[in-house]
C-alpha cells in the first residue's frame, strides 16, 4: 500500500501529528506531496461493523516497534523480556530460546542482565554467534551500539560508546549482509551524521553525510543549551530536561514552561538533536522549557513503566506536578505556565480536572490536544 499526499499510522501519531502530507507553495502554483511506501509493513485487522449484516475487516499496515531476530534454520530465536535486577525492579533483557535436538526440550538462555535496557535487537551474525542490539546502558538518555556472542560467557561490548564523543550518543545502526561493516547514524546530540564502519576496527570509518547545509545554517547562530538531570520522586530516579536561553544567567528572573508530551512507555527527555518550538520559545522569549519523564515513561524499568496501569492519568500527573517551578528552577522565575499536549489512552473526561491540579502548582495551564479545545488560563 502506497500513501500519496496522506499520512500512514506512524507518521500520522508519531511523526506529523496530522493526516495532511501535502504543501502548496506560497504563489499556490506548486504542491509537494510526501510519499509512504508500506508495501512490506505487516497488515493488522481494523474490523467493521456497520455497512453490512456480518462484520467485515480491512486490512492496514500497522508497525510494531520490534520483531523477533531468528537463525536461518528457525530453530534459534532473540527477544526481549523482563528480567529482574535486585530491588530496582525489572528491565528488558535480551533471551535466546532454542530447540534442543536431542528431544523435545527447549532452552532459554538470558544475554544480557542489568539496571538497563536493550531497546531494540539489530542482528544475529550466526557464523561468529554474535548479537548486535542499542542498549541504554551509558545512560537511559542514550542509545549506544553494543554486542553480545550467543555462546558462554556471554562477554559483551560496547562498540560506540568511544566514537564522535561528546556529538554522538544516540544510535541506529544497519549491517551490511556479510556483517563486515556497519551504516551508523548519529541522531544526536551534536548535529545528525552517517558513518560507514569495519566491524573489526570501528576507529576505522568514512562519512557519509555530515548535514552540511545544516551545520553551516547553524555555525553562526546561538543555540540554546539543553540541561539533562534527575530529580528524586517518590523515591525514584526521574530524567528532568532545561532549555536553557544562551545568555542565561541564575540572578536574572525568566518565565518558566513545563511541557507535558508523552505516551505510556514513551520518553520526552533524550540525547537526540532536535529542533523544535522550545527552541524557538527559548530563543525568542527567553523562556526556560522544562520536560520530564515521570512514572509510566519507558528506558527507565518496568517498576516505573508499570505504576502507571490501571492508574494512567493520576501518578505520572502528580510527577508532573511534583515538579513545580520551586523543584526545576535553577534560577529565579518570574512566573510559570504548563503546557498539556495529551497523553494517549487517557479518557478526555479527566483533562479538565487534571488541568486544574496543574493550574494549582504552575500558575497557568492550557490544553493543546488535537481532540480538546479546552483551554483556560487562571491569573
Amino acid at each position: 500500500m502506497v500513501f500519496n499526499g496522506i499520512a500512514d499510522w506512524l507518521y500520522e501519531e508519531e511523526v506529523l501529528h496530522s493526516q495532511v502530507c501535502h504543501w502548496w507553495s506560497p504563489d499556490g502554483s506548486r504542491l509537494a506531496y510526501l510519499t509512504l511506501n508500506d508495501t512490506l509493513v505487516p497488515n493488522m485487522l481494523l474490523p467493521r461493523f456497520t455497512g453490512s449484516l456480518y462484520p467485515r475487516g480491512q486490512q492496514y499496515p500497522y508497525p510494531k516497534n520490534e520483531q523477533p531476530v531468528f537463525s536461518k534454520d528457525g530453530n534459534t530465536f532473540f527477544f526481549t523480556m523482563p528480567i529482574k535486577h535486585g530491588g530496582r525492579g525489572s528491565f528488558h533483557h535480551i533471551a535466546m530460546i532454542s530447540e534442543q535436538f536431542n528431544g523435545n526440550e527447549v532452552n532459554m538462555r538470558h544475554l544480557t542482565s542489568g539496571s538497563w535496557e536493550v531497546s531494540q535487537i539489530l542482528e544475529y551474525d550466526e557464523k561468529a554467534d554474535i548479537v548486535y542490539f542499542l542498549s541504554t546502558e551509558d545512560g537511559s538518555t542514550q542509545r549506544q551500539l553494543y554486542r553480545v556472542l550467543a555462546v558462554d560467557p556471554f562477554q559483551r561490548e560496547c562498540l560506540t560508546c568511544s566514537l564522535f564523543k561528546p556529538q554522538c550518543s544516540y544510535y541506529h545502526a544497519v549491517f551490511s549482509p556479510d556483517y563486515q561493516h556497519v551504516l551508523l547514524n548519529c541522531k544526536g546530540p551534536g548535529i545528525p551524521r552517517t558513518t560507514l564502519h569495519k566491524l573489526s576496527d570501528m576507529s576505522k570509518n568514512a562519512t557519509l553525510e555530515k548535514n552540511t547545509v545544516l551545520r553551516d545554517a547553524l555555525m553562526y547562530r546561538k543555540i540554546p543549551r539543553r540541561d539533562i538531570r534527575t530529580l528524586q520522586i517518590n523515591s525514584l530516579a526521574l530524567r528532568l530536561e532545561l532549555t536553557l536561553p544562551v545568555d542565561f544567567d541564575e540572578a536574572t528572573a525568566h518565565p518558566l514552561l513545563l511541557i507535558i508530551d508523552s505516551a505510556p512507555g514513551g520518553q520526552a527527555v533524550s540525547d537526540q538533536f532536535i529542533l523544535d518550538w522550545d527552541l524557538v520559545l527559548v530563543s525568542t522569549d527567553h523562556v526556560i522549557v522544562a520536560r520530564l519523564d515521570g512514572r509510566g515513561s519507558g528506558f527507565l524499568g518496568q517498576r516505573v513503566l508499570h505504576e502507571v496501569h490501571q492508574r494512567l492519568g493520576t501518578v505520572d500527573m502528580q510527577d508532573q506536578i511534583a515538579a513545580d517551578p520551586d523543584q526545576v528552577a535553577i534560577c529565579r522565575y518570574e512566573q510559570s505556565c504548563s503546557i498539556w499536549k495529551g497523553l494517549r489512552g487517557l479518557p478526555k473526561f479527566t483533562t479538565p480536572s487534571l488541568l486544574w491540579l496543574l493550574v494549582q502548582v504552575w500558575g497557568c495551564c492550557s490544553s493543546c490536544d488535537r481532540l480538546e479545545t479546552l483551554r483556560f488560563s487562571i491569573h
